[in-house]
């Protein structure tokens, strides 16, 4: 412990990042993965709420429609909120970011949990919609506000911290999905509605950790809130070498020319990372872990090369 206390890691450090990482990467794991269990009984939901509306079942076809929309929607609303990201950290900043952001989740809750005795297959997409939009900002603030929060040679493993809660929440959505836990009939959309325990937690942890130290400085111009600020992360009070090289660093940003789209292709010396990066990515979309992690169960079961693996639930 004493290593990694001189080595920058400390208490307020660590309640900093799971304040908010736990609080936010949840939200985007958690409602990635809690659509899959259910299913089935929101289906049935849709086709009583519509045969209460008109007397007739719905056709398997627009159960489908309705139900591909509920899941799929929630993508459109994270590429919103990614569209966004730039606006809310530089205007609210990254904490303040990460705090606004949580009124998505509410609201996403609140239309999730009433849908049910509201009898609104409607206000499940429109709370995945909003749920989206919060995990969408959350993927771009929370990264942004653990890197700037932590020393330098602890950035790449405090930003994995993120894509690990990710991972956790996708595994504790499917079990809570399960029939035996909230997927069933009756608790469904409790199961949903969970989303916002993570916000509650957010909502009490953060406020006690500082902005980020580097935005009070750079962005704002208020220097001493940003070294009371490094003071109470780092535990240490002589943090003027560091606050100097965040002041480095903005002065060579600004030197810096503006990179437009065109020069990342254009430019030779940007046109190669560009190239490495949309190959890593279009390697990770291809390589299957998206129909494992984000398709339905009846997915897998329906393929002949996973239905052993998959029947443990008969």
């Amino acid at each position: 412990m004493p290593y990694i206390q001189r080595a920058g890691f400390t208490g307020h450090l660590a309640f900093a990042i799971a304040a908010s990482a736990v609080g936010s990467a949840f939200q985007h794991g958690y409602n990635t993965g809690v659509v899959n269990a259910p299913q089935t009984v929101i289906e049935q939901f849709i086709n009583q709420t519509h045969y209460d509306r008109t007397g007739e079942p719905m056709e398997d076809g627009s159960i489908t429609i309705i139900w591909s929309l509920a899941v799929s929607i929630f993508c459109v609303g994270g590429m919103i909120g990614g569209l966004l990201t730039a606006v809310i950290a530089n205007k609210f900043g990254r904490k303040g970011g990460l705090l606004l952001n949580n009124v998505f989740v509410i609201v996403a809750a609140v239309l999730m949990t009433f849908s049910k005795p509201s009898k609104s297959y409607e206000m499940i997409i429109a709370g995945r919609f909003f749920i989206g939009i919060s995990s969408g900002l959350a993927a771009g603030l929370t990264p942004m506000y653990l890197s700037e929060i932590s020393p330098a040679h602890l950035r790449g493993a405090t930003g994995t911290t993120y894509q690990l809660v990710v991972t956790i929440s996708i595994v504790l959505a499917n079990v809570l999905g399960l029939p035996q836990v909230l997927g069933t009939d009756q608790l469904w959309n409790y199961l949903l509605g969970f989303t916002i325990v993570a916000t509650v937690f957010q909502v009490c942890t953060l406020p006690m950790c500082p902005e980020s130290p580097k935005f009070l400085l750079l962005n704002r111009g208020r220097d001493i809130q940003a070294q009371e600020a490094l003071t109470w992360l780092r535990g240490v009070i002589e943090v003027h070498d560091e606050m100097d090289e965040m002041r480095a660093e903005g002065e060579t940003m600004k030197s810096q020319p503006q990179v437009t789209l065109t020069d990342m292709f254009t430019n030779p010396l940007l046109r190669m990372p560009l190239i490495i990066s949309l190959m890593v990515m279009m390697s990770q979309q291809l390589s299957g872990i998206n129909a494992v992690s984000d398709c339905q169960p009846k997915d897998h079961l329906n393929s002949p090369n996973t239905v052993e693996i998959v029947s443990f639930d008969r």
